[in-house]
């Protein structure tokens, strides 16, 4: 569940990335703050072909299928 991955946060290499994103002012010092970005950036729907079909997690962990007129 989304929740699990977000609560990964005890981990080293997480860690070091929200210091790493914080120190370049991309994400804020807290963990709330990271947390609350990691979630918009791979979990909060965007629209690709129809309005909210996708989702950052979706599109990498996942796959996703490109249409086209001859095949799906």
């Amino acid at each position: 569940s989304v929740r699990s991955i977000l609560t990964r946060y005890e981990t080293t290499p997480v860690r070091y990335v929200h210091q790493y994103l914080s120190h370049l002012g991309k994400v804020g010092v807290t963990e709330k703050a990271f947390k609350e970005k990691m979630y918009e950036l791979w979990f909060q729907p965007y629209t690709r072909v129809a309005k909210n079909d996708s989702s950052g997690f979706e599109h990498v962990f996942m796959g996703e299928e490109v249409c086209s007129r001859d095949a799906c």
